[in-house]
């Protein structure tokens, strides 16, 4: 309705395109497109602008301006009208022209959108039209100099073209005192004029395919396949690179019985002919335990389709194995053969039902169904599928649906040359392709050519060329797109292999060592080495997948059941492959380093990935890489791995000459005592094993100052000092520590603090980052360690660390840190859960650190030490990087960092001397410190030893023929006396730790009551337990006054540290320069005391003389702000400004009131509830305060939640594995809880949540006691009861509180499954707010069963409260 309104007023907005002749346009892109390409180029591109601004319900009329009757027919067809212009006219004088036409018509606003953006779409033409109407919005190009949309007023400003419109149009609007509204959009920022905007088209196009139908039906008439393979190659380069893969598996047949009788097939025999129907469960282990010492990873189960279905001899012999169908029988012997080799099965057994595929899910992590062809007729009379009920392509399509409802991988094909036409073939992918774009579940499709056998009714039918089955596969890489896996098995293919390769395959399928095809036995595998040097002639390099496909691997929490998770990351490495090499990080065995080419002689170009060249010099001009260019890095194997480590360490050569460099420090790790969760330390949460780890320790000053001392005697330049986040060090604590080391030794630099620690001490102290790192620095910090970065993206750290600090805070600390004159190190700790993506966003984020602050002094990868983390030890984790990924992140560190960070380090304590060797030929000029004494990588299971003395560096080095340097922390050079006393160092005196204890809060770091018999040496044991991880137990959802007065009754009804109360932030807004967060305020200020009791917001005891000189002056005044109210607003404003989170400076409000309990925003990310009301949709401030909840509402959207994330410490909270209950507080369900609710899988958490969930009604008779709640209801169609408020939460409520005046209403619950207590909820005094909160802790911690699940049985059942 609503565009067709706006298409019948010539008054709305006007979209305007230009459009030069086609002979004119693109002629900076000669050097690469010839001229018939840029017209196509250019044609395409302008179709796609007209045809976008045609689908927008914002654009009322749609005008192109062009000399070009060729142009002009292309928009006219496209619906558009037509404003003629001279040839000679330029650009800025063919707007000038559309924007009087526009004006003379009456058109209010006119949007100037080039023809050549080939990513614009409705959304982001939708987002500029938003723009205010008295504005002027832009949307820059990618450079951000030129302009790429504009609207605005017609003849508001002129139009300006060329690199530097943005700032004439800014310029104009400012001499005509208009605001400028900007749009930063990828949609809007390409426009393809350069060959560098061409690459850059490319990369966005994830996923080229042939969608219409029509064009792809064209390909029949194509006879010869080799016009098909260059198009078909480089799609297939896209998606998979220089690689060509295989799996290494066992074929285990265990029964030979079908029920079908395919025309062509050898596989299917009768009972008489097989002998026993089934392989016992010992025959089919033996087949695997072969299979397992031959290397094999994949265990695939042949067998045909529902063998008791048609043969009593199946029956009977299931029977006799304990099972009634062969599903079952499957399901057992895949379960012996994955528990006593390791081996993962793939299920090859036709058609299943639903509940065969539930079944059989947990058992194998992918399945396989050919489809073989999408034609009915061939299973008609005469046809090869005649009898077989299974081959129906309908019944075989249902199948592969049900496998996609399933969320399994499932590989398919077509098999070619049976009868059926090209069309049918075409039809045939169309169908994979149809179902697969509805699930993603379709891992591979296999193009297999018929093979003619003896004994079969096909026996002389005519099989297909080769030539054929070339055209097939190119077409189905044409069809089925980059992304896909097209596999064609190399064993049925008469010719030269490489021809498939050309036609675009990305794999080979499964290569058995030991077993033959079953299927096709006449035709064997060829040897892994002979298909190894077949695709190296190719141009591809061999490499070995396993059953299931990296992609599902990444997503393993949706596509494989978690009981697979342990096999699946073991045999994989972290890009999803095979894991084809025994280096584990922090071990000792020998690896053989034969495939890793770091020392080869120079590599043939022509071997190497076009694409590979290409972002490697991209690296050394420093163009700015994106995300795939790393990713493509990562993948390197072969000649492209050679020519990567070669070109490092050429590079290393150049910039740091041959000398290997090290620092003669100290570890100092001063407690092992930690309040965090990360799943991937040992430190503090490994098994307790005196070799390699202690108890809970602490070190105290005295013995900090010793052991600085002692490093100075041995010739240390700098002590490292880190250490666990015990839950009773303040900042004090570090000062104490950085003030004693100083102390002892002046002169030595102290190298100190991870990002974490300097948030937690900042926060333990009301202090800013800023602040608290400048106290440091005058207690003698020199430099900070860039750890605790693990992996800078959220979604990551969600898993390994998610109650650490997040990305953002990460990179603030470090950046402050800068601004300070502290430079820091950058680290990156990788191989558990992650994949190269994740690697690639992590150094993009510290290339950009990096250009803006130039604090960075070296970059060190850090490999996963897995053995034992408690990740590894659930199996969650892989069990680190394999040594080509470890090699290859020093290799891509120095790449991708060059010119920017001079410095890549191994660290030889997670690499050994074997793989720091190999660093060291690939790019790496340093070998980090001495250490002395190393506690953390120790912890996790790594073997190397605990220092590596000066003549153990140089001994390493002069293997390599270079030679070993001692530096400083910065790399600046050592006196003679260092070095000497470094050389000269005396053996090392046993360290000295104190059993953990409780501290003096504020005490710094004095331990109490510690007697001397206690002080305990390294070697010794010693009793002591764990200091207790203090994490919530309770979660608060709240918002508005009423949610903050439950709130601060929990707060007196618990203890700090056991209550999180996370606060609706989608009334946020900006005003007069500064962040809003009115119920953040409110339950802070409530919480404090010092909230306005009368009002319920706002202080007490407030003043107003900011407002009233703001009004006075003619300000916003609307929003009324108090004068204490305003210091806390500009307080948090500078607070944001320095890069603090909204999560962070919340705490620190809240810490400088006096509040101990944890109070979190929702979200970091910023959520604003839209109020859909009969005025148009309304900001919610504006609706409640503004308009006074006056206009009539008819829905809620919450602009930003669909791409906003949980607060960390939200996240964090709500998986405390002692999570006793969630309150949702008596707050408007709309506007306060809906926007929390609508953040991404927060709904669906407490869906599953396995506390209990109780919610206090926001209405006592029927009524709610403050705000707009009961008239929202009312417009929306809703009853004001606690039946509507039950029908919000429905879905995972356990547990409704309500006051004795709605008793009446329970009775007519919408749903019987949720619990309903009865107390007065009307909180008017300090103590009714505590007595409501008792009761709900109370309920919540003796639910009237054990668990959630009995909670969900409870049907109504009215529990009173006795008060």
């Amino acid at each position: 309705m609503h565009s067709a309104s706006a298409r019948q007023r010539s008054d709305g907005i006007w979209g305007v395109v230009p459009l030069k002749a086609p002979e004119c346009a693109k002629t900076r892109l000669a050097g690469v497109l010839s001229h018939a390409s840029r017209r196509s180029l250019f044609f395409s591109m302008a179709n796609h602008v007209i045809s976008t601004l045609k689908a927008s319900s914002q654009i009322a009329r749609l005008l192109v301006v062009t000399p070009s009757e060729i142009s002009a027919e292309m928009a006219r067809a496209a619906g558009a009208e037509i404003l003629w212009g001279p040839p000679d006219e330029g650009m800025a004088n063919a707007c000038a022209r559309a924007t009087a036409h526009v004006a003379a018509a009456g058109g209010q606003r006119v949007m100037f959108v080039p023809g050549d953006l080939p990513l614009l779409d409705v959304a982001a033409v939708d987002i500029l039209s938003r723009a205010p109407v008295d504005a002027i919005g832009m949307a820059p190009n990618r450079e951000g100099y030129g302009t790429n949309g504009l609207i605005c007023r017609p003849g508001a400003i002129p139009m300006h073209f060329g690199e530097r419109s943005l700032a004439a149009h800014k310029d104009a609007a400012q001499r005509a005192s208009i605001d400028v509204w900007l749009v930063h959009s990828r949609s809007w920022a390409l426009d393809v004029d350069l060959p560098a905007d061409l690459d850059e088209l490319k990369s966005s196009i994830k996923d080229p395919r042939l969608n219409q139908k029509e064009l792809a039906y064209e390909l029949e008439a194509v006879q010869d396949w080799r016009a098909l393979s260059d198009l078909a190659a480089a799609w297939r380069d896209i998606g998979w690179g220089n690689n060509v893969s295989y799996s290494r598996k066992v074929f285990i047949p265990l029964t030979h019985l079908c029920r079908d009788v395919c025309h062509y097939c050898t596989f299917a025999k009768a009972p008489r002919v097989v002998g026993p129907a089934f392989l016992t469960v010992e025959q089919a282990l033996e087949i695997a335990r072969a299979g397992a010492a031959a290397g094999c990873r994949e265990a695939l189960f042949t067998l045909g389709d529902r063998p008791e279905a048609r043969y009593a001899a199946a029956r009977e012999a299931l029977q006799q194995l304990g099972h009634a169908s062969t599903a079952s029988y499957v399901a057992e012997v895949a379960q012996r053969v994955r528990a006593e080799t390791g081996l993962l099965p793939h299920f090859n057994m036709g058609v299943l039902s639903a509940a065969e595929y539930q079944a059989l899910r947990p058992h194998a992590p992918s399945f396989g169904i050919m489809l073989e062809t999408a034609s009915e007729r061939l299973s008609e009379r005469g046809g090869p599928h005649y009898g077989s009920p299974d081959k129906h392509p309908a019944v075989r399509l249902e199948t592969m649906r049900l496998a996609g409802e399933a969320h399994i991988p499932i590989t398919s094909g077509i098999l070619i040359g049976i009868g059926e036409t090209r069309r049918e073939r075409l039809e045939s992918l169309f169908a994979l392709r149809d179902l697969h774009d509805r699930y993603g579940h379709l891992q591979e499709v296999i193009v297999q050519n018929f093979r003619a056998k003896a004994g079969t009714k096909m026996v002389n039918a005519p099989e297909p060329s080769m030539d054929e089955l070339c055209w097939t596969t190119a077409a189905a890489r044409l069809i089925l797109g980059s992304a896909m896996s097209i596999q064609v098995p190399p064993n049925l293919f008469e010719g030269d292999l490489t021809d498939l390769i050309r036609a675009g395959i990305n794999d080979w399928g499964g290569i058995s060592p030991i077993t033959p095809d079953h299927v096709n036995p006449e035709a064997p595998w060829p040897h892994l080495e002979r298909l190894s040097e077949v695709t190296a002639r190719g141009g591809k390099v061999l490499v070995e997948r396993l059953t299931v496909y990296p992609r599902y691997i990444d997503e393993r929490e949706q596509w494989v059941d978690p009981g697979l998770h342990r096999d699946l990351l073991r045999h994989s490495d972290c890009g999803g492959l095979a894991r084809t090499d025994n280096w584990i990080a922090g071990s000792n065995t020998a690896t053989d380093v034969s495939g890793l080419q770091v020392q080869a002689a120079a590599p043939n170009s022509d071997s190497i990935s076009p694409q590979t060249i290409d972002i490697v010099n991209k690296c050394l001009s420093g163009d700015r890489l994106k995300e795939a260019d790393l990713v493509h890095l990562f993948k390197a194997r072969g000649d492209d791995f050679a020519y990567l480590t070669q070109t490092a360490d050429r590079l290393r050569k150049e910039t740091n000459g041959d000398n290997i460099t090290y620092v003669v420090n100290r570890n100092i790790n001063y407690t092992n005592v930690c309040q965090y969760h990360c799943n991937f330390c040992a430190f503090s949460k490994g098994r307790v094993e005196e070799s390699l780890r202690e108890k809970p320790y602490i070190v105290e000053l005295d013995e900090i100052r010793r052991r600085v001392r002692e490093a100075w005697d041995r010739g240390a330049t700098e002590v490292c000092l880190q250490g666990g986040i015990h839950p009773d060090y303040t900042g004090h604590t570090y000062l104490d520590i950085c003030s004693a080391a100083k102390t002892e030794c002046p002169d030595i630099h102290i190298h100190a603090f991870s990002p974490l620690e300097i948030m937690h001490g900042a926060q333990s102290l009301g202090r800013t980052v800023k602040a608290f790192l400048s106290d440091l620095k005058k207690a003698g910090l020199s430099t900070l360690p860039g750890t605790a970065a693990e992996i800078l993206d959220d979604e990551v750290r969600r898993q390994i660390c998610p109650d650490k600090l997040n990305s953002q805070e990460w990179l603030t600390v470090i950046r402050t840190a800068h601004e300070l004159g502290l430079r820091t190190t950058a680290t990156i700790m990788f191989g558990h859960v992650e994949s190269y993506r994740h690697w690639a966003q992590h150094i993009l984020k510290l290339v950009e650190l990096q250009r803006n602050t130039r604090g960075l002094t070296e970059f060190v990868p850090l490999p996963f030490v897995h053995e034992e983390a408690p990740l590894f030890r659930k199996n969650r984790s892989h069990q680190g990087p394999t040594l080509r990924e470890a090699v290859l992140m020093h290799t891509v560190g120095r790449l991708a960092f060059h010119g920017l960070i001079d410095n890549i380090q191994t660290s030889w304590v997670k690499m050994g001397e074997q793989g720091s060797q190999l660093c060291l030929q690939a790019g790496v000029n340093d070998l980090g410190g001495s250490l002395m004494n190393e506690s953390i990588s120790r912890a996790a299971g790594a073997a190397h030893g605990q220092e590596l003395a000066p003549a153990a560096m140089a001994a390493l080095a002069a293997k390599l023929g270079r030679t070993a340097v001692q530096r400083t922390t910065l790399y600046g050079r050592v006196s003679a006396e260092r070095q000497q006393a470094a050389q000269a160092a005396a053996p090392l005196t046993p360290v000295k730790y104190v059993k953990a204890g409780r501290l003096v809060r504020g005490e710094g770091h004095q331990v109490l009551n510690t007697p001397q018999s206690e002080v305990l040496n390294y070697q010794r044991s010693y009793a002591g337990t764990r200091q207790e991880n203090r994490m919530a137990k309770f979660v608060a959802l709240c918002g508005g006054v009423g949610g903050a007065k439950l709130a601060f009754g929990l707060a007196h009804a618990l203890p700090p540290g056991e209550l999180t109360i996370a606060v609706n932030t989608g009334d946020d807004f900006e005003h007069s320069g500064l962040l809003i967060c009115p119920d953040l305020d409110t339950v802070v200020y409530t919480l404090a005391g010092v909230a306005d009791a009368g009002k319920g917001w706002g202080r007490a005891g407030e003043s107003w003389l900011v407002q009233e000189e703001l009004a006075r002056l003619g300000g916003p005044s609307w929003f009324q702000l108090g004068d204490k109210d305003l210091a806390l607003h500009l307080y948090r404003r500078s607070l944001l400004d320095e890069g603090n989170s909204l999560c962070s400076v919340t705490t620190t409000l809240a810490h400088t009131l006096g509040i101990k309990h944890t109070i979190v925003p929702m979200s970091n990310d910023p959520v604003r509830t839209i109020v859909e009301t009969s005025e148009g949709a309304l900001a919610f401030q504006n609706y409640f305060v503004a308009r006074r909840c006056e206009p009539r509402v008819s829905g809620f959207r919450y602009e930003g939640a669909a791409t906003a994330k949980l607060s960390p410490a939200l996240e964090a909270a709500l998986n405390a594995p002692d999570l006793t209950g969630i309150i949702l507080c008596p707050s408007n369900p709309f506007v306060s809880i809906g926007p929390i609710l609508a953040l991404p899988g927060m709904r669906d958490q407490l869906r599953t949540s396995q506390v209990p969930i109780l919610a206090v009604a926001p209405l006592v008779g029927g009524e709610a006691v403050k705000g707009p709640l009961t008239k929202m209801m009312h417009e929306l169609g809703l009853k004001a009861s606690v039946d509507g408020i039950a029908s919000l939460y429905a879905d995972f409520l356990d547990i409704l509180v309500i006051d004795p005046q709605d008793e009446c209403d329970a009775s007519a619950l919408c749903t019987d499954s949720i619990e309903i207590n009865v107390i007065k909820t009307l909180m008017t005094t300090p103590d009714e707010r505590i007595t409501l909160a008792q009761h709900v802790l109370a309920r919540l911690q003796n639910p009237s069963s054990d668990g959630r699940e009995r909670v969900l049985s409870d049907k109504k059942g009215l529990v009173y409260a006795v008060s």
